[in-house]
């Protein structure tokens, strides 16, 4: 198994393709690591100069010096005078920490990263077309860093030895993956209630009573309605489920402030005459429903057709970064970030892919593995033609020289394009063709192993 990685810098196509710049320098000697798409919003990376900042307050390099005898130049007199030499000094009593709130066991999950079936086929046309040979980490580590490279395979496991495993719930629409039914089932009659319901609007009465105030959100300013209005509760927790999802309905609610402004009072019920009331889609003549009234009837008559309960989930990318459930997110976040410094999983299952689709994997270098579309066969030079068995000989003794140093070496002073230069350039294309020289993805070449075993590759399925 490999026990290097690099990463692997790519360029996307318009046509949704991607070109390969793959080299060997470590992770550590080029440049930082990827953003992870996994980190939660209030993450931060600490700033630059923090711990030197940190020194200078705390590791007395800015503080003056003591005076012998004295206090601190910098320290104000003490309050009474100085303390008489007889005196205790004062000890300062700190208060008590408070206690750590308890923190809530993670679930135990598992999970595991696989290569999507449409992204893996472009990685596999990239290979044929380059005719070289890739690392097969820096294939994995690419196909992680993809917005659409790769699904993740979410499981629950036993919590306690003897016990089954406990079962998993998927919204069958997006894919989002959440630890309990029910909220599965709000996030998606929520979320997917316009598949159902389509919104209009109707005209009515502005509505009458007296109102001395008017509930307003502080995050973005739109009136709710008077606390005392029927319609004010209905309002607060349709903002809070469609554009402050982030926060509980407390939180929220917390955010809701009372203006005593007959001016915006009346703004209030201008606006409520024209109300948004939902139809169903499959029974548009049936009488229009409000939005708590929607949800409820999604509730009651969709939950199986919304929400899958099942043992083992499957999360495409975009779905996994995305998932509501605050516990699985942090569960793939961590996972994710393992992944990253070493793709194992998605080696281990790119592994049979590759054969299946008619690639070949082998050793090189540093008990590296390498894939190519080529097959690797070593060529006996005593049977060769004299141009082809000088450049075998060259290369076996020259391993990783390049089109250029091959040249330079045979035919030292020759102009590339002249009809010698010409001549050598189509002998290695045939060697290449014929896997007895392998050409590496940054243009290095080298001599198969006369001992590797030449494996027929599986035809495309």
């Amino acid at each position: 198994m490999d026990n290097d990685t690099t990463e692997t810098p790519a360029t996307a196509t318009p046509g949704g393709d991607f070109l390969l710049d793959l080299n060997f320098v470590p992770v550590w000697a080029r440049k930082a690591p990827g953003d992870n798409p996994y980190r939660a919003a209030g993450d931060r990376e600490p700033a630059a100069g923090a711990s030197r900042e940190r020194e200078d307050r705390f590791g007395g390099r800015d503080r003056p010096p003591r005076r012998p005898g004295g206090p601190r130049p910098d320290r104000p007199p003490r309050p009474g005078g100085p303390r008489r030499p007889d005196e205790r000094p004062a000890v300062r009593r700190s208060a008590a920490p408070a206690p750590a709130a308890p923190v809530a066991p993670p679930p135990p999950l598992e999970i595991v990263f696989l290569p999507e079936r449409r992204h893996l086929s472009a990685v596999v046309r990239q290979v044929r077309a380059a005719r070289r040979a890739f690392p097969l980490a820096e294939l994995a580590q690419f196909i992680l860093r993809q917005p659409d490279g790769y699904q993740a395979r979410i499981e629950l496991r036993s919590a306690e030895p003897g016990r089954p495993p406990g079962k998993l719930a998927q919204c069958r629409i997006c894919h989002s993956v959440f630890l309990r039914e029910d909220e599965a089932l709000e996030h998606a009659v929520q979320q997917h209630l316009d598949r159902y319901f389509e919104e209009q609007t109707v005209q009515e009465e502005a509505p009458t009573g007296q109102f001395f105030g008017v509930a307003r959100c502080r995050l973005s300013g739109e009136l709710l309605g008077p606390p005392n209005h029927h319609a004010y509760g209905e309002r607060l927790q349709e903002l809070q489920a469609t554009r402050f999802s982030h926060l509980t309905l407390d939180e929220y609610r917390a955010q809701v402030e009372t203006v005593r402004d007959p001016a915006l009072v009346e703004q209030w019920k201008e606006q409520y005459r024209t109300r948004r009331v939902l139809r169903r889609r499959d029974t548009p003549d049936a009488p229009p429903l409000t939005r708590a009234e929607a949800l409820a009837a999604l509730r009651a008559e969709k939950a199986a057709e919304l929400v899958q309960s099942l043992p083992r989930a499957l999360a495409p990318a975009a779905a996994a970064r995305a998932l509501a459930d605050g516990a699985v997110k942090r569960a793939i976040r961590e996972a994710w970030n393992r992944e990253d410094r070493f793709p194992l999983q998605i080696m281990t299952a790119l592994r049979p892919a590759f054969r299946h689709m008619g690639l070949h994997l082998f050793k090189a270098g540093d008990n590296h593995t390498f894939v190519t579309a080529i097959a690797p066969a070593a060529l006996h030079a005593e049977f060769a033609l004299p141009a082809i068995r000088q450049a075998l000989d060259f290369l076996a003794a020259h391993p990783g020289a390049t089109r250029a140093e091959l040249l330079a070496g045979l035919l030292p002073g020759q102009d590339e394009r002249g009809d010698a230069a010409r001549e050598l350039a189509t002998h290695l294309r045939w060697l290449v063709d014929k896997g007895h020289v392998i050409e590496f993805f940054n243009g290095a070449l080298a001599v198969p192993r006369r001992d590797h075993p030449r494996r027929p590759a599986a035809k495309n399925a």
